[in-house]
């Protein structure tokens, strides 16, 4: 069990004596951004925690800097406020998040976007203490906490940190759905044959297609390719590959535990869809398609959760080393070790474990 695990455990009456006073209600402010650029992972996982904090009785309205997010947001009961301003230019907008911030009065504002600057993060906290969503490990801003919830994350890499900030670090804070916290352990199968092909919220480098063709000539019969809200590519690829009868291209899921139970075998990108796979004990390959997946697919691959293809990105590393990975996951030891290690190192209830430590800090 990790030490978030155990300090959980032993804090649960400290915490219920802290509750806000009846009649009051804990306010979370959420700033994430969706759009063309900017995939869906920053808004899911915040949604993820917006839902835990909710059932501690907390409530969420989320801020963006245009539209993207909204339908998103909304869709999952949730109020979005949109600033009319540049995702890219966050320090832009800080005159309006202020204003927000007055008339909202949360107790927290969780940020969650690349763009961040300490700077647009000093200034959000001179006004409301401000919690950090962060992966890349490339700066330590004044803030009221730090979440990292990679594999990877590591206190070490946040140096000179103000001795008030509290570092909510590793993936048993990994705000996944919470379904993802009741999922079955899987039944392993001699034989694999049912394989789920990802690539999370873009599709660069025609990678589902390129993933498509390698399943294909690996003689593999069943095969789901997840095209996710991109139809287009979905009809394409239908095209280009019509013929194959246990092929399926699928639109945007909204039962991920469901689809989890009926794959044998994934392939994903190394960003968050990993934890996902993990707390569904589902067997995985990944591969990169940033370099910002790299340090997550390089521990998983050290910690011998799952093999890693390599780079996407890179000219033909996928093509070189998966059919071989695909191969050697076929052996049924293997895959039931691995299930079983990744529902161990991810437990599906971070988003509950992060609800409640972002309510201590009120």
């Amino acid at each position: 069990m990790s030490e978030a695990m155990l300090i959980e455990e032993r804090s649960e009456s400290i915490r219920e004596d802290r509750k806000q006073p009846q009649g009051e209600s804990m306010k979370l402010l959420i700033r994430a951004d969706k759009n063309e650029t900017v995939a869906s992972g920053h808004v899911q996982r915040c949604l993820s925690l917006a839902d835990a904090f909710r059932d501690l009785g907390g409530e969420v309205t989320f801020v963006s800097a245009d539209q993207g997010a909204v339908s998103t947001v909304t869709g999952r009961g949730y109020a979005c406020i949109v600033l009319d301003t540049d995702w890219q230019d966050m320090e832009g907008e800080i005159p309006s998040l202020n204003a927000v911030l007055r008339d909202g009065r949360p107790d927290l504002l969780l940020v969650d976007s690349y763009r961040a600057t300490a700077s647009y993060l000093k200034a959000a906290g001179d006004t409301v203490p401000v919690v950090w969503m962060d992966d890349l490990m490339d700066m330590t801003p004044r803030v009221r906490a730090i979440v990292n919830y990679e594999i990877y994350a590591d206190r070490a890499s946040y140096g000179g940190a103000d001795r008030g900030t509290a570092f909510l670090l590793g993936p048993s804070y990994a705000p996944l759905r919470k379904a993802f916290g009741e999922i079955p352990a899987p039944k392993i199968p001699a034989f694999p044959n049912r394989l789920l092909l990802m690539c999370g919220g873009s599709m660069p480098y025609d990678i589902l297609g390129r993933l498509t063709a390698l399943a294909l000539a690996g003689g593999w019969k069943e095969i789901t390719a997840l095209c996710g809200n991109h139809r287009e590519l979905k009809a394409e690829l239908e095209q280009r590959f019509a013929g194959h009868a246990g092929l399926h291209f699928l639109d945007f899921v909204e039962d991920m535990p469901a689809l989890y139970a009926r794959t044998d075998l994934a392939v994903s990108a190394a960003g968050s869809t990993l934890y996902e796979l993990a707390a569904a004990g589902v067997p995985a390959i990944c591969y990169t398609l940033a370099d910002n997946q790299l340090q997550n697919a390089a521990v998983f691959a050290d910690r011998d959760l799952m093999d890693c293809a390599g780079r996407a990105d890179c000219g033909t590393e996928l093509e070189e080393h998966l059919p071989a990975l695909l191969t050697k996951n076929t052996d049924p030891d293997l895959r039931t070790r691995r299930s079983l290690a990744l529902r161990e190192a991810i437990d599906g209830k971070g988003a509950c474990r992060l609800a409640r430590a972002l309510r201590d800090l009120i």
